[in-house]
């Protein structure tokens, strides 16, 4: 897929994805416009050295390369997913700046459970990166069953709306966050190849990511998506 302009292919896609995520936290072109008393808060929020990532998905492909770079880039990464033995496997190569919050996304009461988690460890929440996303093999109408449907928005949809919802809560109170949500082409070119279940989460996950910005840009957060 293209990721800031630029076309990443093969073995490398994740790779470029996750630079892209982690360049969307230190480009100062991401920045919202600031008021004189928060242009010192917005320039700390542009390095993710020192602060706390959260990152979804995080067992495979764009999560599993995204916490690399973010704990290369000086980080602590906590990692969530549903198959604690690849997320144990990626915290292990990261070493020391990871630990693992294992959880299905797109259950109730998961987000909030892991965001818990993640303040117990270090204290603070400053960057998510809402990644965790799924599609299924029978996405055309004709052959969709509720099941799939269900399976398709519970996780690239509800997921990233509780993801995000409780990640908000400590990131009000420091008056500063920045919330990377993974999209796709499908969301923005719509076509038969994704299928209409994810193309309509994906759609609405851009949605959500502008009213984010609309709510809580007084708060020194920002929202942003990779396409």
């Amino acid at each position: 897929g293209r990721f800031l302009g630029k076309l990443c292919t093969g073995p490398h896609e994740a790779r470029c994805a996750a630079r892209a995520v982690v360049q969307r936290v230190t480009s100062s072109t991401s920045l919202p416009t600031c008021t004189l008393d928060s242009m010192t808060r917005c320039a700390a929020a542009a390095c993710p050295s020192g602060k706390t990532a959260w990152i979804t998905g995080a067992g495979s492909g764009i999560g599993e390369a995204a916490a690399m770079v973010f704990a290369a880039e000086g980080a602590t990464v906590a990692l969530t997913g549903r198959d604690a033995a690849k997320l144990e496997s990626v915290a292990k190569r990261i070493g020391g700046k990871a630990f693992i919050v294992p959880g299905d996304v797109g259950a109730r009461g998961a987000a909030e459970k892991a965001v818990a988690t993640i303040l117990g460890e270090t204290g603070r929440l400053d960057i998510l990166v809402n990644n965790a996303g799924t599609n299924i093999t029978k996405r055309r109408y004709h052959e969709m069953s509720e099941d799939g449907i269900d399976q398709v928005i519970a996780t690239n949809l509800n997921g990233a709306f509780y993801c995000a919802t409780a990640a908000l809560k400590p990131m009000r109170a420091q008056k500063d966050g920045v919330l990377i949500h993974t999209g796709s082409w499908a969301g923005r070119f719509w076509n038969m190849v994704a299928g209409s279940a994810y193309t309509a989460a994906k759609t609405a996950v851009a949605a959500m990511s502008h009213t984010i910005n609309l709510e809580e840009h007084g708060n020194g957060i920002r929202s942003t998506v990779v396409m």
